[in-house]
C-alpha cells in the first residue's frame, strides 16, 4: 500500500469515526428496566436551561412543559418499560441540557442536568421510578454528590 493510499484510508476512517459525534448534537441512550414506572410508559423531556432554573423548577412545572412546550423544550418522547432507545437531539453550545423523566410516583432522581459542552453520547438507565444511580453519563449530573472531607489524614 502506498503512502497516498494509506493517507486516504486514514482520512476515511477519521471521517467515519467523527460522524457519531457531531458538534451540537447529543445522542441520549435510555435503557428502561421492566419495572420502570410500575411497568408503565414514562414521558421524557429534554430541554435547555441554566443550572439555577434547573434547581428551582418543580416537578409540576416540568410536567407542564409536556402539555404546553415552550422554547426551552427540544424533545419530548415516551420510554417503554423493558426497552432501550436512542434519541438524537440538536443542542445549543451555550446552555446545559436537562433530561427529565415524568414517573407516576418519582422515588429518587427523576432528572439530570448535562453540561453545555456535553460530549456526543449520554447513557441513562431507569429502574423503578427513578434514574439508576451510577448510570453512565458523559457529563456532570446535578445535584452533585456532597463534597468529600478531603484526603485521609496521614498515619502517625
Amino acid at each position: 500500500m502506498s503512502i497516498r493510499q494509506a493517507g486516504r484510508w486514514l482520512g476515511l476512517i477519521t471521517l467515519l469515526l467523527g460522524i457519531g459525534c457531531v458538534p451540537g448534537q447529543l445522542t441520549i441512550s435510555v435503557s428502561a428496566a421492566p419495572n420502570v414506572n410500575q411497568s408503565r410508559p414514562v414521558y421524557m423531556v429534554v430541554r435547555t436551561l441554566d443550572s439555577k432554573a434547573y434547581l428551582s423548577q418543580t416537578y409540576d412545572e416540568v410536567v407542564s412543559k409536556v402539555i404546553v412546550p415552550d422554547t426551552s423544550v427540544i424533545h419530548t418522547g415516551v420510554v417503554y418499560p423493558g426497552r432501550s432507545q436512542q434519541v438524537h437531539v440538536k443542542v445549543p453550545q451555550s446552555l446545559p441540557v436537562a433530561v427529565s423523566f415524568l414517573f407516576t410516583s418519582p422515588d429518587g432522581a427523576w432528572q439530570t442536568l448535562l453540561d453545555a459542552l456535553v460530549p456526543g453520547t449520554v447513557d441513562i438507565q431507569l429502574e423503578g421510578s427513578r434514574i439508576q444511580e451510577g448510570a453512565s453519563t458523559t457529563s456532570e449530573v446535578l445535584p452533585p454528590e456532597p463534597p468529600s472531607a478531603g484526603p485521609p489524614a496521614p498515619a502517625k
